[in-house]
């Protein structure tokens, strides 16, 4: 089995808080606080998932 998870509209470095910092080196980066905790949710739950609760 898989899963993927898209974040849709996050950008690279969307869990980075320091990622804004970067834009003007032309990267096509950004935080995205939304998406950052998003991401952790679907982390903990997968693993739970995998190895159950501690």
């Amino acid at each position: 089995d898989y899963r993927v998870v898209i974040q849709d509209d996050a950008k690279h470095g969307f869990t980075n808080p320091d990622a804004d910092a970067h834009k003007g080196h032309g990267l096509d980066i950004g935080y995205d606080r939304q998406a950052d905790q998003r991401s952790w949710a679907d982390l903990q739950a997968f693993l739970k998932d995998i190895f159950g609760q501690g």
